[in-house]
């Protein structure tokens, strides 16, 4: 995946097969945990770490509800194969150069009198907080509802790119951009799904190094 790779792609998966998946995670019976957003977001899980901007002190507190479906060795719910349609459409799209998950977890904002920036961060970082990580990952937004809240992606040369929430839409990512969402003020609450993948090329690059061919 190239490096500058930022891109949206709106009804990413067939009408039936999202009203599927969009009934049962804003059904009643879907758990969530509490959490807020005054800490790093790699607390989940010790599998994950974020390197982040620190952010003003206006944003700290923001309370949402998170689910962590799957990060590889460590968790996987009973919920993570429901979202196994839209992982296969990821991998059915050449340019989205899938590899094998890193992590998937579902976000749900709840709104507020005023939409709130979150702090910009990437997902992942290198050893001792480098920039650089020794493979390649890509970072992957998918929108169960519609509302004027959204995702704030920079790009290499500082501007931003502001996407709002649109349901059935996938936003993918280099995952060396910084990125944060906003909040929305027009609905009760914004679901996402956070995706994070590695790309196929340093997939491949690795298996080469675990058979010491490469």
């Amino acid at each position: 995946m190239d490096s500058n790779f930022i891109k949206s792609y709106p009804n990413f998966l067939p009408k039936s097969t999202f009203n599927r998946l969009q009934k049962y995670v804003l059904g009643g019976n879907f758990p969530w945990w509490y959490t807020i957003t005054d800490h790093n977001p790699a607390d989940d899980s010790i599998h994950s770490v974020s390197k982040v901007k620190q952010p003003p002190k206006e944003i700290l507190g923001t309370h949402m509800m998170t689910h962590v479906m799957y990060i590889p060795k460590g968790i996987e719910t009973s919920q993570f194969s429901t979202m196994l349609p839209i992982i296969d459409t990821i991998k059915d799209h050449d340019e989205l150069s899938y590899g094998s998950l890193l992590k998937l977890k579902l976000n749900m904002y709840l709104r507020g009198p005023e939409s709130r920036h979150l702090y910009r961060h990437t997902d992942f970082y290198g050893e001792g907080g480098k920039d650089e990580l020794e493979f390649g990952f890509a970072t992957a937004v998918f929108c169960f509802t519609t509302d004027n809240g959204g995702t704030t992606v920079i790009t290499k040369d500082g501007k931003e790119l502001n996407f709002n929430t649109t349901e059935n839409t996938l936003i993918v990512f280099n995952g060396k951009h910084y990125h944060g969402g906003f909040t929305q003020t027009n609905k009760d609450r914004r679901v996402i799904l956070n995706i994070n993948y590695r790309t196929a090329e340093t997939t491949i690059r690795d298996i080469f190094y675990e058979n010491g061919r490469y």
